[in-house]
């Protein structure tokens, strides 16, 4: 792994919390250690994240892109829904909890297309997924055009029956099937979850 360029993406990134608990953490028993991480992405499609972002301390050594977007599964503009606490926003309007209340449109992006235009197959790729249900919408599509399988392990975080009609049976069969494609670790389970 230490020949490895390392790159870490974080797929809702919220407040930026998550930089300083990934570049702290110790990841030697989920990922075996021996590596530095030398870009990191950051997706937020919050109004605010701009503000977070050009305020942020960079004090690792470590390249951080931030982007004031969603992922999804193709490049179009959706509808967001924001929490009162901004910690539950999400693009799905079925979520049942975080009382999540349309707000504005944001742009999203085509997470497959940009994997394929933005890592490869010798980087070692570490994907951090809190998206408060879109996992169920970009998931399938990156099984599907097998970009999935850019990524080395993948930390989710799943919202399962907080989503409504967006949890469903071909959801769960995937939920259930992911580990055939990628290592999967939890988001909260590994200490980087809220």
């Amino acid at each position: 792994m230490k020949d490895k360029k390392c790159i870490f993406i974080s797929c809702g990134t919220n407040d930026l919390k998550i930089i300083d608990l990934v570049m702290k953490k110790d990841w030697t028993d989920e990922l075996g250690g021996g590596f530095k991480i030398n870009k990191f992405y950051c997706f937020e499609p919050l109004e605010n994240f701009n503000t977070w972002a050009n305020k942020f301390d960079n004090k690792y050594d470590v390249e951080v892109e931030f982007i004031n977007k969603a992922i999804w599964d193709e490049n179009t503009t959706l509808q967001f829904y924001e929490s009162e606490n901004h910690f539950s926003s999400t693009l799905c309007s079925d979520k049942h909890t975080g009382s999540p209340k349309p707000k504005y449109k944001v742009e999203a992006i085509d997470f497959s297309e940009w994997l394929k235009n933005n890592v490869s197959e010798d980087d070692l790729v570490i994907c951090d997924m809190d998206i408060e249900c879109s996992e169920y919408k970009v998931l399938p599509h990156l099984i599907e055009n097998e970009t999935i399988k850019l990524i080395d392990y993948l930390i989710i975080e799943w919202h399962k029956t907080k989503c409504g009609n967006w949890y469903d049976e071909p959801s769960k069969k995937m939920e259930r099937e992911l580990t055939k494609y990628v290592t999967v670790l939890d988001h909260n389970k590994i200490g980087i979850g809220g």
